[in-house]
């Protein structure tokens, strides 16, 4: 949105605006014309905020996230391990509204981690899923979705004084969840969504080890409304 750029710009440039009466008669006219911006541009949003779902329409959405985690094990005041780890997914999807209030629809979903120890070994994961899935609106925007994704996963350690080890699983999960679309106008919405998600992990030499996971999840979708009808 403008309006939040506008109000970072302004703010660092305040402390050499305050240095006259004059320009603190400038600075409130600035900080008048920015609020009127705001309130200007919130009307003009949510004119435009009554969005066609309908049959036709083609969804499109996605998600890219990206994290830094640094993890310390302390002693008595000294460290004893140390590890920092880079996460990185993609999760592009698309939908079709077979009815005015159901979309079906398929995505992809990546995901890269890598781990570096103190003692320099390191870990690499990498997953694909194909993820078929389902959603139904209900009044007022509000919409549940499930989902399944069949893939596949790669994990790899790389030891400075011992063997490497590599290990690949068949993956699976499902999730069931509920969210809001919030349109910013007839084609793009702001989507949060609350998701339980049960995913299976089975080493492919031996399918009877398996790792099971539940996971309670928030995330905020980006989704754009196509018509291709007009």
């Amino acid at each position: 949105m403008p309006f939040v750029f506008w109000d970072n710009c302004f703010d660092a440039a305040s402390p050499n605006i305050l240095l006259s009466k004059q320009k603190e008669g400038n600075l409130f006219n600035v900080f008048m014309n920015k609020r009127i911006f705001f309130v200007v541009s919130v009307v003009l949003l949510s004119f435009g905020a009554v969005a066609q779902i309908e049959k036709g329409r083609i969804l499109a959405d996605g998600s890219l996230g990206i994290s830094f985690q640094n993890y310390k094990s302390v002693y008595d005041g000294s460290t004893t391990s140390e590890q920092k780890t880079t996460s990185f997914s993609l999760s592009p999807q698309a939908g079709y509204f077979i009815t005015d209030a159901i979309v079906v629809g398929a995505g992809l979903s990546l995901g890269a981690s890598s781990t570096k120890y103190d003692d320099d070994d390191k870990y690499n994961g990498t997953s694909i899923f194909f993820t078929p899935f389902v959603r139904y609106y209900f009044p007022q925007r509000l919409f549940g979705q499930f989902e399944i994704g069949v893939g596949s996963s790669k994990d790899k350690w790389t030891y400075v004084n011992d063997d490497d080890e590599e290990y690949k699983y068949k993956s699976f999960f499902w999730s069931l969840g509920v969210g809001y679309a919030y349109f910013l106008n007839d084609n793009v919405a702001i989507e949060p969504i609350v998701s339980y998600n049960a995913t299976t992990y089975t080493d492919r030499d031996d399918t009877k080890e398996k790792d099971k996971y539940g996971t309670i999840m928030l995330r905020v979708g980006f989704s754009i409304y196509l018509d291709f009808k007009k």
